[in-house]
């Protein structure tokens, strides 16, 4: 993610992640450490809702 944020510019606090293992010993844990804005999720179909539902709050 801090390659990420380099390459492309985006600030950590920009991004959004989702992840179904947020908690702390989790996989997706380093993300959420590091200060990135993160949603748990438990699958792609919950995934796929959860971004459905936020692209029309985005300007």
């Amino acid at each position: 993610m801090r390659e990420l944020a380099e390459r492309t510019g985006i600030r950590f606090e920009d991004m959004l992640f989702y992840g179904d293992r947020l908690d702390e010993g989790g996989n997706d844990y380093p993300v959420k450490a590091i200060g990135i804005p993160s949603i748990e999720v438990t699958g792609w179909e919950d995934t796929a809702d959860k971004v459905e539902a936020l692209l029309p709050t985005l300007s």
